[in-house]
């Protein structure tokens, strides 16, 4: 009876576990998001390296360690910054030793690899 206990008691804790991001990345947590327009009203959300997706900073979902890794992977290999804000904008935050910043209006040209990353992490919101 006690091996059988103890047998859940470990399925139950691996099941709750968080995702454990490859310790090659540096990046504790991504914020994204859109604003402006005649309000101005910015709409953001954040990613962290256990997978919880947030607004506001109120969890309201969970991304799978999968989807973290492929997702803190892109972001890792952006390098270009971007600062040309518009009307409308589109942003990354991408936290670790340091904090990089991507900002992007209607009109700006911007890479594939930072569209790939904004749409990948707007996915999850779906």
């Amino acid at each position: 009876m006690k091996q059988l206990f103890l047998a859940i008691f470990t399925i139950l804790v691996c099941a709750c576990s968080t995702c454990k991001v490859s310790t090659q990345y540096q990046i504790s947590e991504i914020k994204f998001g859109r604003g402006g327009g005649f309000t101005n009203q910015v709409e953001q959300f954040s990613l962290n390296k256990k997978g919880e997706l947030s607004k506001n900073g109120k969890v309201i979902g969970r991304a799978s360690c999968e989807d973290v890794e492929r997702i803190f992977l892109i972001a890792d290999g952006i390098d270009s910054p971007i600062y040309e804000p518009d009307n409308f904008y589109w942003f990354i935050e991408v936290k670790g030793r340091e904090t990089h910043k991507y900002l992007w209006g209607g009109s700006s040209q911007v890479n594939r690899e930072l569209k790939n990353l904004y749409n990948e992490l707007n996915s999850l919101l779906k």
